[in-house]
């Protein structure tokens, strides 16, 4: 008679195995949120961003850079080949459309900032642990608060990989086969090149997350070198856009960055970013970034890093790997920032501080998941997405204002150079807006346009000679810091041209007087 006591027990499987399903609808609504929902979110901000983009060049390398997305030529080192190559033909269409090309520059990496924030967006989302039970919108509200350039999507898609490869690695689930690891290896490797492609920083970020990965590979036992050579091997790929600066080189552009000749000597002094290495080793902003940094990046990066350490030391397993990773990635580029010296080195500070906000997502989630209302942690984020939000936009929309006024006198100071061929020379970075509207408006031809400081590289100074038949520094060398701030006044004595200064502080130009014959 046991047959009936057992029968009713088989039947009550099923009930048991609908109850154990009925949670799983549930966990269907608890984890990252569909990448989709970070699409949405590039989305919006590539919008917004396309909208606040100027229709002019901007301050710094802007205007060196809509000459090179313009007419596909190398930029300052290391070249950025693959910026330019995918980004000549964006420009290209975007002007055809109607847009000026200062805007379609603009335009371009206005795109990379959406794409950027997308994958900031996707990665805070991922970067919750696993074992927090939280809601994807809780995740996707939280992933929101760290949400720069197409560098940054670069950090932020590597980043990513790393997270979903080093838990893939802890999982036991699917076994690893060669053919896996070799094209996880493959990735990796591809990525790793378009990164270092791009900008040569992105060696600080490969470095820590290789050997994330690495370590993350080892506690899974699947670390092989084998691996490693294929993923070098794979790198090469996106880093032979690197022969596109070498082509540019020996068959140069209206305009490109002066010192890359046609020479292989130059060619590699240009890749590896030669004439920058006196730079290295000192912390020299100017006056307004240093007061830049200590407003705006200084409280958010330093706690920001004390928060991610502290995550890193919760966290464990591989979750401890992972966040121990960006914590390196983020710490080796701000230790970078502070030893490259340029004068405005606020961009170099970016990625860290876009890694090290990770923290917000990482050590936020446990304390979001804990409370049983909605309420106050929906309150909270909308606070803390709102803030740097508003400023951010009014912040961008009061750098597009800036960047109009500048335009305007500029093109002022341009318009009233007096007739006929003429010298202008304009110490300072936007030294190429000029070159700008002779190469790419066709103004004045007729005017040789300058930043006084290139005649000291030889190529700059050997085609002044060429044009004008004499040497801009004769009399001069060996040359000092005085001895260049007179070079204007050198070119004033050695031709009977008009020699303008362009001084777009004080708005006005300073045509220099002849020397007196004795």
């Amino acid at each position: 008679m046991p047959a009936p006591v057992r029968q009713p027990r088989a039947a009550a499987r099923p009930a048991k195995a609908t109850s154990v399903a009925a949670p799983d609808t549930r966990a269907a609504r608890v984890g990252a949120p569909p990448l989709a929902w970070s699409a949405a979110v590039g989305a919006v901000f590539a919008a917004i961003y396309l909208a606040l983009a100027p229709a002019v060049t901007g301050p710094k390398d802007s205007s060196e850079f809509t000459l090179a997305l313009a007419l596909g030529t190398a930029a300052h080192p290391t070249g950025y080949p693959l910026f330019i190559l995918l980004g000549h033909p964006f420009v290209l269409v975007l002007h055809a459309l109607g847009a000026t090309w200062a805007y379609a520059a603009n335009a371009w990496s206005a795109a990379g900032a959406g794409v950027a924030m997308g994958l900031l967006h996707a990665l805070g989302a991922r970067l919750v642990p696993p074992g927090v039970r939280l809601a994807r919108s809780r995740r996707f509200a939280l992933a929101l608060i760290p949400v720069y350039s197409w560098h940054l999507a670069w950090v932020c898609a590597a980043c990513l990989f790393v997270v979903a490869m080093a838990r893939a690695f802890a999982a036991e689930r699917a076994p690893w086969s060669g053919r896996r690891l070799a094209t996880a290896a493959a990735l990796w490797g591809l990525l790793c090149g378009i990164g270092m492609a791009h900008h040569v920083t992105a060696a600080l970020q490969i470095l820590a997350l290789t050997a994330a990965l690495a370590l993350a590979g080892a506690r899974a036992g699947l670390a092989r070198p084998k691996y490693l050579l294929l993923a070098i091997a794979a790198s090469l790929v996106p880093l032979a856009s690197y022969a596109f600066v070498a082509w540019r080189a020996f068959h140069p552009a209206a305009y490109q960055w002066p010192t890359l000749e046609p020479s292989w000597r130059a060619v590699f002094d240009h890749v590896l970013g030669q004439s920058y290495r006196d730079l290295l080793g000192r912390f020299a902003p100017t006056g307004i970034q240093a007061e830049m940094l200590r407003r705006w990046c200084w409280p958010v990066l330093f706690p920001a890093l004390i928060g991610l350490v502290v995550a890193a030391i919760r966290a464990r397993g591989a979750e401890r790997v992972i966040v121990g990773g960006l914590l390196a990635a983020a710490l080796l580029q701000a230790l970078y920032a502070f030893n490259y010296g340029v004068l405005d080195p606020s961009s170099y500070f970016e990625p860290a501080m876009a890694l090290a906000l990770l923290a917000i997502p990482a050590l936020g989630a446990s304390l979001v998941a804990r409370r049983r209302s909605v309420v106050a942690p929906a309150v909270a984020v909308a606070i803390l997405v709102a803030v740097p939000a508003v400023w951010g936009l009014w912040d961008t929309d009061g750098a597009r204002r800036g960047d109009l006024i500048v335009s305007r006198r500029i093109r002022a100071l341009w318009a009233s150079l007096p007739s006929g061929p003429c010298l202008v020379f304009w110490r300072h970075d936007m030294a190429t807006t000029l070159r700008v509207f002779q190469i790419l408006e066709r103004s004045r031809a007729d005017v040789y346009a300058q930043n006084p400081d290139a005649l000291t590289w030889p190529g700059p100074r050997r085609d002044f000679e060429r044009r004008f038949g004499f040497d801009p520094l004769a009399g001069l060398e060996p040359l000092t810091a005085e001895k260049v701030a007179a070079i204007p006044d050198n070119v004033n004595r050695l031709t009977r041209l008009p020699v303008v200064l362009f001084d777009l502080e004080g708005i006005t130009l300073h045509t220099l007087d002849k020397p007196r014959s004795p």
